[in-house]
């Protein structure tokens, strides 16, 4: 389940970051979520690869140098608990993004589903505005601004990867 996942989020977001031209950017992580230390293409692994997700494309590079990327699929993220609680599975989810994203020197984006939802996307606010300020590869379009948010809560912004993705 998690690798088809995976697989899925790589290709969205592809599509996402090439505004619909390419499905190929991003892929798993050679390990996914471990960290490889040998070099590649002469960037090292480390500079092209964050956390589940991997930038085997040019066009992938600048979301990768600048977002820890941990990817969830969990049967129930307990998101009403999250949300009148702060706590619960995607509250230990986004602390432990949090966490190595801060290890890595990067903003935390945690990409989660829970069964029979959509694909979430979810950045803090300063990721929000690391992303406005991003432009897509080889366009004139900002690839994403806080007002295409579906939500807001307790400072994270959740947005709709498959929405993004079109």
């Amino acid at each position: 389940k998690g690798s088809k996942f995976e697989r899925d989020v790589c290709r969205l977001l592809s599509l996402w970051v090439t505004h619909g031209d390419r499905d190929s950017v991003f892929w798993r992580s050679a390990g996914s979520g471990s960290m490889a230390t040998r070099a590649k293409a002469g960037h090292s692994v480390r500079e092209v690869q964050s956390g589940d997700i991997a930038a085997v494309d040019g066009a992938g590079h600048f979301l990768i140098k600048a977002f820890y990327i941990e990817c969830k699929f969990y049967k129930n993220l307990d998101l009403l608990l999250f949300m009148f609680k702060r706590r619960g599975t995607f509250a230990r989810f986004w602390a432990k993004t949090k966490k190595l994203a801060l290890k890595e020197g990067r903003l935390p984006m945690l990409i989660c589903k829970q069964n029979r939802s959509g694909i979430m996307l979810c950045v803090e606010d300063s990721g929000v505005g690391q992303l406005a300020s991003m432009k897509l590869f080889g366009m004139n379009r900002i690839i994403l601004n806080a007002a295409s948010a579906s939500i807001r809560l307790h400072g994270i912004y959740f947005y709709d990867l498959e929405a993004l993705a079109k």
